[in-house]
């Protein structure tokens, strides 16, 4: 044995460690394989559909529905700016908003659960 005293680990150290480790864990994640196919996935997708909206909008805005659609708007527009519907618009915009809210909370469960059983399928690593 020897007569010097065992270093102590630094708490210093230990943050610097433990900052380090959540940061490769976080670079593999991000750079994980199944992340970058969603992610592309969820770009083309929305590219896709910000074009489609655009075409149909495009196309809604030369038509007669969409000249009389204009009209409406503007009429609705002068009714809200009068106070007429205010606060029925927000009843109604809450309404929107909550559906909204509990409809991704409903995904979100979903997907988690959907992750979790995928974890739990995953055969563990044999041992040598």
């Amino acid at each position: 044995m020897s007569d010097t005293p065992p270093e102590k680990e630094s708490i210093v150290d230990a943050f610097h460690q433990l900052g380090q480790s959540l940061a490769g864990t976080i670079r593999a994640a991000w750079e994980n394989p199944e992340r970058k196919k969603v992610q592309a996935e969820i770009e083309e997708g929305l590219s896709d559909m910000t074009a489609t909206l655009k075409s149909e909008v495009e196309k809604l805005q030369q038509s007669p529905a969409g000249q009389q659609l204009k009209t409406d708007i503007d009429e609705f527009s002068e009714r809200v700016r009068s106070g007429e519907t205010t606060e029925q618009l927000r009843q109604e915009l809450l309404k929107v908003l909550q559906i909204a809210s509990t409809e991704l909370e409903k995904a979100s469960t979903h997907l988690r659960h959907k992750d979790a059983e995928e974890t739990d399928q995953t055969p563990l690593d044999k041992e040598e």
